[in-house]
């Protein structure tokens, strides 16, 4: 029998989803998991063959849904990176106690789950790094300068935040007598161990300069639904955290001249108001969608009005969707950027929607065929990327069969 694999999830549903397929792969070939995320996530993964769910610890929930409220940090990476160090402190020690327990070959960390590679260092446990977004670490600094500009930025506006950081650095290295707690240039960097992430190579900055340890994933599913007679649709969605008074509204009455259907998720956001919607005939708006009217949705639409959550903008790849993207965080306004750089669609940058800009960028991007050949392109890469099934061999060749022996 093998042994486990420990997965260790940041537990925002644009963290879990990109898994859920790889915890399939490795599933179906017989390898034992546990799955660490919060309680909210496990319907998503409990369908999964040799798969244990655990649910993290109730202090750091509290913590982490109290930080989700707080929509204004959001956008600020240095702070939203010290609460982030803040989450390992919270949940070093049961993260710790629950690999000195199962002994696992290897543990699967998100980038953002700082505590598993901790206590893998702790437990001298191979660790491989989960990206559900592009890297950042020299390479994509060289290719694309924008986070290095926003890293220096955030640090001249954000730099008190370091002391918070280096503060749950030396209380965790102090208590376990060692330096197991990564430095903030390590969080993004690909590591030593297997780095799978979840775009193609051709989309991500610099991506054929990347060493073998590196698989590109592709999506997080096979394309399987056939194209459409016609993409009559336009499709709006803000994600989980993002949240802009008449967002919905002013996309609306920006767009209406291409006379399409409008499809409105709400992702599950309890805070966003559409009373202002009720005036139209031609909208369906969807508290939630799953993950294949998602798809459907997205597949059928001639535009997509996004923020740039990676996800999203992957399956917009994927069906060859153009993309509008109205970006909150640095990451988003990066994949923004690169949307923008490729000719997959265009990025709306100011906080108030101003409509007839937000027209002339649809106009810019819809129906244009020099768009819809990239599109093309980056859907290709995409499907021909080494998918959840070739990395989960790698995985078993690197750590299970090595361990074996």
């Amino acid at each position: 029998m093998f042994k486990k694999i420990l997965f260790f999830s940041f537990p925002l549903a644009g963290h879990v989803n990109p898994q859920i397929g790889l915890c399939e792969a490795l599933g179906e070939k017989g390898v034992e998991m546990v799955f660490y995320t919060t309680a909210e996530h496990f319907h998503k993964l409990e369908h999964i063959r040799n798969l244990e769910l655990r649910p993290y610890p109730e202090p750091f929930r509290q913590y982490f849904n109290e930080i989700g409220e707080k929509r204004k940090i959001h956008h600020r990476m240095l702070t939203m990176l010290s609460t982030f160090y803040r989450d390992a402190e919270l949940l070093i020690d049961f993260t710790i106690q629950q690999m000195e327990q199962e002994q696992p070959c290897v543990v699967v960390c998100d980038q953002f789950a700082i505590w598993g590679r901790a206590a893998a260092r702790y437990c001298g446990v191979p660790v491989c790094k989960f990206f559900s977004s592009i890297l950042a670490d020299e390479i994509v600094y060289e290719t694309d300068p924008y986070f290095k500009n926003a890293i220096a930025y955030m640090i001249l506006t954000q730099g008190i935040r370091m002391f918070d950081i280096m503060g749950v650095i030396r209380r965790v290295n102090r208590r376990y007598g060692k330096p197991i707690v990564e430095n903030i240039s390590q969080v993004m960097a690909r590591g030593d161990g297997l780095c799978l992430v979840m775009t193609s190579r051709i989309f991500h900055p610099g991506g054929e300069k990347y060493p073998e340890n590196v698989l590109f994933l592709g999506a997080d599913h096979q394309k399987t639904l056939p194209p459409p007679v016609r993409k009559d649709k336009i499709f709006i969605s803000l994600g989980t955290v993002s949240l802009r008074p008449h967002f919905f509204r002013d996309c609306i009455e920006a767009t209406k001249h291409f006379g399409y259907e409008y499809v409105i998720t709400l992702a599950g956001n309890k805070r966003h108001n559409i009373d202002d919607l009720e005036s139209y005939s031609n909208v369906t708006v969807y508290d939630n969608l799953n993950f294949e009217d998602y798809r459907r949705v997205v597949n059928e639409s001639a535009l997509f009005i996004s923020h740039g959550g990676f996800n999203g903008v992957t399956t917009a790849l994927l069906y060859e969707t153009p993309l509008l993207i109205c970006p909150v965080s640095p990451e988003q306004i990066n994949t923004a950027k690169l949307i923008t750089k490729y000719r997959c669609g265009a990025g709306y940058y100011k906080k108030k929607i101003d409509r007839q800009e937000m027209r002339r960028l649809a106009d810019s991007i819809v129906g244009q065929p020099d768009v819809q050949e990239n599109l093309k392109k980056q859907s290709r890469g995409l499907q021909e990327a080494m998918g959840y099934t070739g990395a989960a061999e790698r995985m078993i060749q690197e750590y299970i069969k090595e361990d074996a022996r």
